[in-house]
């Protein structure tokens, strides 16, 4: 066998041990999601072309249940304003990452009192957001309306102003989280960069934008991803200070209007349409999820 053979069978058997290796490595997360996904979403997928027909019956109709949702944002005024609150709400989430960035690097430079920020601002995380839910309640409906003598206040869990108390209150409760993720991110970055940057003479501004933003990008990525990902079933602390019965359309989102559907449903009349709007949803979301990751991906900072 001379070496141009013997070149071409490494070759082959090089491709061979690759593919191998590759299988073997995503076979695990194929499993996952085929199981995790395609197994326990089957029957809804199967449901969103189907109408109940009453005596626990179905009929195939096709994409008739996509139809009516689809025409639902143009006859119902309701679900464009829970459009625009799903899209506020993602907007603030992708602005509070940024913010979070910012505050890490504070508390990462150590900073005075970044030692006290770090336990307020992960606070809230620890304790039931259902106790905390109640506490805000009260402090804004009966504490401040006194301090601040302004009755009008205590009126700001009242729709449409609810809805913006809420999103704050809701990014108070990420922060800490966030915080210590970005924090342990930073934390791994090299100490050389950072004493390289100290003699190029930056300053903070120059070391965050070059240096730091940089390393914590894949973390930032994976933070907008997810946000935009919840786009469609994101409800925030909607549901914890209103339940299911007691929020105004102008408080709603999409994810909190489902969340509803689904849960006071009370026959099978409705579970095709909710299929669909799920499935409608999962198909709108994917590829805005990959388009943004990719453009961040590519027009990313890079390293100074």
């Amino acid at each position: 066998m001379d070496k141009t053979e013997k070149a071409k069978k490494f070759s082959s058997k090089a491709k061979i041990d690759k593919a191998v290796f590759m299988t073997i490595l995503l076979a695990f997360p194929l499993l996952q999601f085929f199981v995790f996904y395609i197994l326990v979403n089957f029957n809804s997928i199967l449901l969103a072309f189907k109408s109940y027909s009453g005596d626990d019956q179905y009929i195939w109709v096709g994409f008739d249940n996509f139809a009516k949702v689809i025409n639902s944002f143009r006859v119902d005024p309701g679900m464009v304003i829970m459009l625009k609150n799903s899209a506020i709400m993602a907007l603030f989430g992708i602005a509070m990452i940024f913010l979070n960035c910012v505050v890490t690097y504070m508390i990462f430079k150590k900073t005075i009192g970044s030692g006290f920020f770090k336990v307020v601002l992960f606070l809230p995380s620890v304790i039931s957001p259902i106790v905390l839910v109640v506490i805000y309640r009260s402090i804004i409906q009966n504490v401040l309306p006194v301090i601040f003598g302004v009755p009008s206040i205590g009126e700001w869990l009242n729709a449409p102003t609810a809805f913006y108390t809420i999103l704050l209150l809701g990014g108070l409760f990420g922060f800490g989280p966030a915080v210590l993720v970005f924090l342990g991110t930073m934390s791994t970055i090299s100490e050389s960069l950072l004493e390289y940057g100290k003699i190029d003479g930056m300053n903070s501004l120059r070391e965050f934008w070059h240096i730091i933003l940089p390393q914590i990008y894949p973390t930032i990525i994976s933070y907008t991803v997810i946000t935009i990902a919840t786009f469609f079933t994101n409800f925030g602390l909607i549901f914890a200070f209103f339940d299911v019965s007691k929020a105004e359309v102008a408080i709603q989102t999409l994810g909190y209007h489902l969340y509803v559907q689904v849960y006071a449903s009370v026959n099978y009349y409705i579970y095709p349409e909710i299929a669909a709007t799920g499935l409608l949803y999962t198909a709108l979301t994917i590829p805005v999820v990959f388009l943004v990751k990719n453009c961040m991906e590519k027009f990313g900072p890079r390293d100074y």
